[in-house]
């Protein structure tokens, strides 16, 4: 009876201690048994939404969460013959493809939570699916390394097809320290080349996703919107401590003269959407454009945000934070 007591009292303080922003994120989006859901998507779960949850755990050092998430990932997405996630669940795994982002974002976790609880399986866990990533994702073309999206569909005959915002680069930064042999500098610096490439239209922003060719030029692909996957753009590179001025101004630019934030612009035809981003755009623009002198008023987050607007939010506080290395 004492012992149990004494858990009831350990819980109610770590309930009241926590952050409230993450106890809401938690209520809304994480099941029980551990699956984060994408509400913005028919609540399915997919690699990328399982590693910011995870990340987010460490982050709010929750160890209880954490282990629930990884858990879960384990046992429904890491069941590919390889250490990579199949990318997509909706009741099962509707996908076997990997997603490259979600596979960085599940292995810097692992490692984070083997910093912050002292537990070394973690990292050789995250290790492996770093082998993967290396073997199956990295490629050079033309002494430049590059970071397919995924293991199947994005290399084409004269092309690749790239979503720069799959290069994490605080995450890629870590990778470095702790396999200081593999390509994750490299990857830094092309991952940095391809972004200063990849500018098109009247504010030279970043598409969702580019095409990349042989005589290294770059085009927009598929989406040619600055929208919902390049917005991580400037969120990474300010986390990785790169994002200098000539990097910054451009989306500094287009923000302080559309202040309404569209969701998205067609960066050739510099058309901008007629229905407003979500909060987790905000957030990533109120840490771009923040002054170091002054507190920050961040957005705030409420019940129409979905899963992915309300992880943007809370990354964006990690990234002001100077969080997770």
């Amino acid at each position: 009876m004492k012992i149990l007591l004494q858990l009831v009292l350990f819980l109610s303080v770590s309930c009241s201690d926590a952050d409230p922003s993450w106890m809401a994120f938690k209520s809304r989006f994480v099941t029980q048994d551990g699956r984060v859901l994408d509400t913005g998507n028919g609540n399915i779960s997919h690699s990328e939404g399982q590693g910011y949850g995870m990340i987010l755990s460490v982050h709010f050092d929750d160890p209880l969460t954490f282990n629930r998430l990884w858990k879960w990932t384990r046992k429904n997405l890491q069941t590919r013959p390889d250490a990579l996630l199949s990318w997509k669940f909706d009741k099962k795994v509707t996908d076997p493809n990997n997603a490259t982002d979600g596979d960085i974002l599940v292995a810097w976790a692992l490692i984070l939570a083997s910093k912050q609880w002292d537990n070394p399986s973690h990292k050789k866990r995250a290790l492996k699916i770093l082998g993967d990533i290396k073997k199956k994702l990295v490629i050079s073309q033309n002494n430049h390394f590059i970071l397919l999206p995924a293991e199947v569909g994005f290399q084409k005959e004269n092309e690749i097809i790239l979503n720069l915002s799959y290069y994490v680069f605080p995450a890629l930064q870590t990778f470095a320290q702790v396999d200081p042999n593999g390509p994750w500098q490299d990857l830094i610096d092309s991952g940095m080349e391809q972004i200063k490439k990849a500018r098109f239209g009247q504010w030279q922003l970043p598409s969702d996703w580019v095409t990349f060719n042989q005589e290294e030029t770059m085009s927009s692909a598929q989406n040619e919107n600055f929208g919902f996957d390049a917005i991580r753009i400037p969120l990474y590179l300010a986390w990785g401590g790169l994002l200098d001025t000539p990097l910054k101004e451009p989306f500094t630019a287009y923000w302080s003269q559309n202040p309404d934030f569209p969701a998205t612009i067609n960066v050739n035809t510099n058309t901008i959407s007629d229905y407003r981003a979500p909060t987790g755009f905000e957030c990533i623009a109120t840490l771009i454009q923040a002054d170091p002198d002054e507190k920050i008023n961040w957005p705030k987050l409420d019940k129409n945000d979905d899963y992915y607007s309300s992880a943007l939010c809370l990354l964006s506080r990690m990234a002001y934070q100077g969080a997770a290395s």
